[in-house]
């Protein structure tokens, strides 16, 4: 556990924004040496952020097909079949690095 109380010279954050690494990923998961998840943490809570690692090429052609972080955050959605994304999603990441 790592927390972080000072994001800049003289500026101290508020508890809230803490940052806390864990051993695991956000679902509460890792991949085991063998390459089977495995849950080691609490699953997120309702309204918990998730940022999706996923590579331009999905978000313009959908979630079926994913693996690693994305596809596992994918099922737990249950969108993984979904043949695309909404629409609003497709229109607004237009570029890597990009998220409105």
């Amino acid at each position: 556990l790592l927390a972080v109380d000072r994001f800049s010279e003289g500026h101290t954050m508020s508890r809230s924004m803490r940052l806390a690494i864990r051993p695991f990923g956000v679902l509460g998961t890792r991949l085991t040496a063998i390459g089977a998840v495995k849950k080691v943490g609490q699953a997120p809570v309702p309204g918990f952020p998730i940022v999706d690692p996923a590579g331009l090429p999905f978000i313009r052609n959908g979630p079926r097909g994913a693996s690693g972080a994305s596809g596992e955050i994918y099922r737990w959605l249950g969108i993984a079949d979904e043949e695309s994304f909404p629409t609003p999603v497709r229109e607004a990441i237009t570029a890597p690095l990009q998220a409105a």
